[in-house]
């Protein structure tokens, strides 16, 4: 029984540790010592590690960092696989902590964090280019479990190729920006049209709701070197704040080729990584660097990071367009409806003037000579000087005797002749317009015309002043009017 204990603890000890002793890097060093989550970001094919237990064909596969506060992991690209690495004296152990099996269908994934959760996201193999996002179950079954999102934006990060390399992990928001990519998503497809535009846009993945949106243009290019700080993206030049949408010169004047090297150079960066203002480098042939950003090295362009995309339409322009014919038609009848009322108020007002019928007050036609209106008992009655009181019989003959000199009257003249030349301009406007339609008003059942019997113009010395005047079909009227008020 002790025997076969012993040989399933040895077995347990092969399965969990399946790495050679390798020397700790100066940056592998740096990044044990520090606590909490930090973003890694990969910048060319890197092994930081020799793994018994690979499969040949994964040997020489390059391999992804990720730090998060439970501690420094390693992934093979390409793979599920997950190693703990500590630190074992002047050596490095890797411990697999996932028991994930199936390999081979996310060469160039992204593999991200956002605090304690490790995601993976995109890749290719099998002959195709994937868009899922995967999350590592590090507490139950200890292997990937694809999430549901709302749409597919096909993602790959191919190292040393820059044009495939942005991503912006939004920690505060919980979200992943990426740039489009216009490569051939299905290998085995023909006569595929690829869309050249798409390389162009940024995508962001709300991790919380498993959304998809697309935020605008991007202003800057991707085939340059990038790497994540406190304020944004930083390509050795500028720094695009994706959050806030800025985007910002620097005055660090780094020297690039100090920083990024060449690909076959022994000081070539492998990865980089920001704490607190301090930006790291380096890479598996010991070298260690930094340089310190702050805000006072941004310089604000006045640009955006990226174009924002345009909103579209809620409706289509045909519907627009009948919404609108719609609308026209029940405003039209709505007008209708409310002349209705008002003359119908106007006919009731008439008649609580008088006991009689309204058909006693319909005034005389206009072409009716002065000789018969002194004579008509309409005017005898008085029935318009109730209709309208001494101020507006006041008031209509002074436009009257204006307009009978083929003139017209001034907003001045108004206001003196109603008292209000010493009041606001609200007020003295109010009471002109109340006084002109109140008259307007109860003389529109004795008009046969549809046009009011006072009317406007613009002033020819200021177009932004008004004239009045009595339209000349209603003079007649007007004067029958004044002369039984004489009368």
């Amino acid at each position: 029984m002790i025997r076969i204990l012993l040989s399933f603890l040895i077995v347990q000890l092969a399965l969990n540790v399946f790495s050679t002793p390798r020397p700790i890097q100066p940056i592998i060093k740096k990044l044990l010592t520090e606590k909490g989550t930090i973003q890694i970001f990969s910048l060319v094919e890197t092994q930081w590690g020799e793994f018994v237990d690979l499969p040949d064909n994964f040997r020489n596969s390059s391999q992804f960092l990720l730090k998060i506060p439970s501690g420094l992991f390693l992934n093979i690209n390409g793979t599920g696989r997950l190693y703990k690495i500590t630190q074992n004296g002047n050596y490095l152990d890797f411990e697999r902590v996932d028991s994930s099996y199936f390999t081979g269908y996310n060469f160039g994934s992204l593999l991200f964090n956002m605090g304690d959760s490790v995601y993976s996201f995109g890749g290719e193999g099998f002959w195709s280019t994937n868009g899922d996002l995967r999350l590592f179950d590090n507490l139950v079954t200890h292997e990937w479990h694809a999430l549901k999102l709302n749409k597919i934006i096909h993602g790959t990060f191919k190292l040393i190729d820059p044009l495939y390399q942005f991503q912006y992990i939004d920690t505060l928001n919980r979200c992943l920006i990426i740039s489009g990519n216009s490569y051939n998503q299905s290998h085995i497809l023909k006569n595929i049209i690829l869309d050249s535009t798409l390389e162009k846009k940024l995508f962001k993945l709300d991790l919380k709701s498993g959304d998809w949106t697309e935020l605008g243009i991007k202003n800057f290019q991707s085939n340059q070197e990038l790497l994540q700080t406190p304020f944004g993206i930083y390509n050795g030049d500028f720094v695009f704040d994706i959050r806030n949408n800025k985007k910002y010169l620097t005055n660090l004047h780094l020297e690039r080729s100090k920083m990024f090297g060449k690909a076959t150079s022994k000081n070539s960066i492998s990865i980089t990584f920001c704490i607190d203002s301090t930006i790291y480098f380096g890479n598996n042939n010991g070298l260690l660097d930094s340089f310190t950003i702050s805000r006072s090295n941004l310089i604000d362009t006045g640009e955006p990071a990226y174009f924002l995309k345009e909103t579209d339409p809620i409706i289509s322009t045909d519907a627009m367009l009948l919404f609108s014919l719609f609308g026209l038609l029940a405003l039209s009848i709505l007008l209708f409806i409310i002349n209705i009322k008002q003359r119908k108020k106007i006919k009731t007002e008439v008649q609580g003037h008088s006991n009689e019928k309204i058909a006693d007050m319909v005034i005389m036609p206009i072409e009716i000579t002065q000789e018969k209106a002194k004579s008509n008992p309409l005017f005898r009655s008085g029935k318009i000087v109730e209709l309208l009181d001494q101020q507006e019989i006041s008031f209509l003959k002074y436009l009257y005797n204006h307009s009978a000199d083929e003139r017209m009257t001034t907003i001045e003249e108004i206001n003196r002749e109603l008292g209000t030349f010493s009041k606001t301009l609200e007020i003295q406007k109010k009471m002109r317009s109340d006084m002109i339609n109140r008259i307007n008003s109860k003389l529109a059942t004795f008009s046969k015309s549809a046009k009011p019997v006072i009317e406007k113009q613009r002033s020819d010395f200021d177009r932004r002043s008004y004239e009045y005047f009595i339209l000349p079909e209603h003079m007649k009227l007007v004067e029958d009017i004044i002369k039984t008020n004489i009368d």
